[in-house]
């Protein structure tokens, strides 16, 4: 069953976070909450004029000195197309299930992720419509028969846009 399933997967693709300044402002803010941690709970020393209470040194280190980093290191992007499905999940946030019959038209293409959609991430940015990307500037752009748009970025965007040209020849069969 698993083989028979495989065999309908055309592309798949998952995407890290690789922007080196992230990580560099992620290791800050967990260094930071786990100095205050050391300090404020450890050491017993009040950090600041006007220190937290207690319980709020471990909050801190829970969300930035451990959830934070988990998170950009978990985060990530994958794009599947299936005989019938494009799916990108950008987890742990968003699935979107985009049947291959509802796509009018798309194109492998560049783009500029922060003129055009304000960065990188899962954006909206009016006419242009919806990106979900991870880095880089390359992608499929999505027209769907409702007129939404849908940009999906992309490190292996020509074979994408092809993987897309086969479920579609494929649904028509």
């Amino acid at each position: 069953m698993t083989q028979i399933a495989e065999m309908n997967v055309f592309f798949t693709e998952t995407q890290r976070m690789r922007f080196w300044w992230v990580w560099l402002l992620v290791a800050a803010a967990a260094g930071f909450a786990w100095w205050t941690f050391v300090q404020g709970v450890i050491f017993g020393q009040p950090v600041g004029d006007n220190p937290p209470p207690y319980w709020a040194y471990w909050l801190i280190l829970a969300f930035a000195g451990i959830g934070l980093p988990w998170l950009i290191y978990a985060l990530r992007m994958t794009t599947t197309v299936t005989r019938e499905l494009l799916t990108v999940r950008y987890w742990p946030f968003v699935t979107r299930r985009i049947p291959v019959g509802e796509i009018d038209s798309f194109a492998a293409c560049q783009y500029r992720p922060i003129r055009e959609f304000g960065g990188w991430g899962i954006r909206w940015a009016g006419k242009r419509g919806m990106a979900y990307s991870m880095y880089g500037h390359e992608g499929v752009q999505l027209e769907l028969q409702n007129g939404h748009k849908i940009l999906v970025g992309s490190q292996q965007a020509t074979q994408f846009e092809i993987a897309l040209k086969r479920a579609q020849s494929e649904q028509r069969r």
